[in-house]
């Protein structure tokens, strides 16, 4: 189901519409696609609701969420936040995160945005890449979200932290559960490192990855 941002309530069923941010250049569309989730949660199925006291748990286990904040944050959190899930990358492979998110979340509503008008990222510049991921996340809160996942992984080496300096929702990269998971896996201490120009120049799991496994080697390189 597509999402018709133009209208004032989500509509599922629509097609695909054009819509270009500022600064977006190139003859291809924009895509939003609208996920709808499940019915109203109910009960023990409200500790799926997120808020700044326990922002780092929306990738982990729902139930685990309530438990970890104080009596007085209790007090201060709205049992329920329906506002939906932003999701964004270059094109169109962030789908995969968002078919993950569906199956982790199924009661969340996710609004996926594919910047294919500026695709690929990975040749850019830091400075030009900060810049398209300040624009996405912009263009992205105009739908008043609750948390913001970067699926891009250029992005999630260049711009995170800069993303979460500057906004006041959880958003979270890709960087760090795969470099952990890496970390775990690999059998002999090598990890093989596939990814962008910007993604290998940033080092970013590099350092991850040895953070978590000091004695494990990355063996990377751009394609």
């Amino acid at each position: 189901p597509y999402y018709n941002a133009c209208a004032p309530k989500p509509q599922v069923g629509r097609r695909p519409f054009a819509r270009k941010i500022e600064g977006a250049a190139g003859s291809a569309d924009i895509i939003i696609v609208y996920f709808r989730g499940l019915s109203n949660v109910t009960g023990s199925e409200k500790a799926t609701c997120f808020s700044r006291p326990f922002r780092i748990s929306l990738l982990r286990r729902p139930s685990a969420c309530l438990r970890r904040v104080s009596e007085k944050e209790k007090q201060e959190v709205c049992c329920v936040d329906n506002r939906p899930i932003g999701v964004f990358d270059s094109g169109l492979g962030g789908l995969t995160a968002v078919r993950e998110l569906q199956r982790l979340l199924p009661g969340e509503d996710i609004i996926y945005f594919g910047d294919t008008a500026r695709v690929p990222y990975g040749g850019r510049s830091r400075d030009t890449l900060v810049r398209y991921a300040r624009q996405d996340v912009a263009f992205l809160r105009t739908f008043d979200l609750k948390a913001i996942v970067i699926a891009c992984g250029t992005v999630s080496t260049t711009a995170l932290d800069v993303l979460t300096e500057e906004n006041d929702i959880p958003i979270w990269g890709v960087v760090e559960p795969a470099a952990e998971a890496a970390a775990r896996s690999t059998k002999n201490g090598l990890v093989g490192l596939i990814g962008t120009q910007a993604t290998i120049r940033s080092g970013a799991y590099e350092r991850r990855i040895a953070a978590e496994a000091p004695g494990v080697r990355v063996l990377s390189r751009a394609c």
